[in-house]
């Protein structure tokens, strides 16, 4: 298949397929990324590999910002996006210091605990509905992950309590991203992310 037919692909899918097949490839790319920030942490320090992954995160978008000549920055809504940005920011650190010291494998697994959080807020703050079935999935999510942090009842070491809470926390963003999509377009929201998150990452590094 050819990028253009995978384009007409997408456009012609419901929105729902769309974004299942949108968060399977995003998903491998994470797993991707943690997979170079493991490499990375043996020579750098963890807040250092988050600032220069938000530096080339923002340069990849600033195409679009010189391209509605800094429109992407335009949102009556900055209290939250600053909100999101300093949590995501935070929420890196943690994880990014997680995968330097957890085994990648164990770390990655940990992740099935953010659908867990998502569905909770979303019930919580954004009023949303979840069946039994959905429910039965996050519960044998949730069961693997307990296995994962206490196999035999061992000692639950920094790095898997560093994982969940940056797991916890990108849930919490997750949520504010999905409130912001009601006001300003996906483009906006990814550039002020990746502005204020270099900021904040710029900070922890220096």
């Amino acid at each position: 298949m050819t990028p253009r037919s995978a384009v007409r692909a997408l456009q012609a899918a419901s929105p729902t397929t769309a974004a299942v097949i949108f968060m399977v490839v995003a998903g491998a790319l994470f797993a991707s990324m943690h997979g170079m920030v493991r490499l990375l942490t043996q020579d750098l320090h963890p807040f250092v590999v988050a600032f220069y992954r938000n530096l080339f995160g923002f340069a990849a978008v600033l195409p679009f910002v010189a391209h509605r000549r800094l429109g992407l920055f335009q949102t009556r809504r900055f209290g939250l996006h600053l909100a999101r940005g300093l949590l995501n920011g935070c929420s890196m650190l943690m994880w990014f210091t997680a995968l330097s010291i957890v085994p990648l494998a164990d770390a990655t697994a940990l992740t099935l605990t953010g659908p867990l959080f998502v569905t909770l807020g979303a019930m919580a703050f954004l009023g949303e509905k979840v069946r039994r079935w959905r429910w039965t999935a996050l519960l044998i999510g949730a069961s693997g992950a307990l296995f994962i942090i206490r196999p035999g009842f061992e000692t639950i070491n920094t790095g898997m309590i560093l994982a969940l809470i940056g797991t916890a926390s990108a849930s919490c963003s997750k949520l504010m991203a999905k409130s912001l999509t009601r006001t300003d377009p996906p483009a906006v929201i990814a550039a002020m992310l990746q502005f204020l998150m270099m900021l904040v990452t710029l900070v922890a590094a220096l």
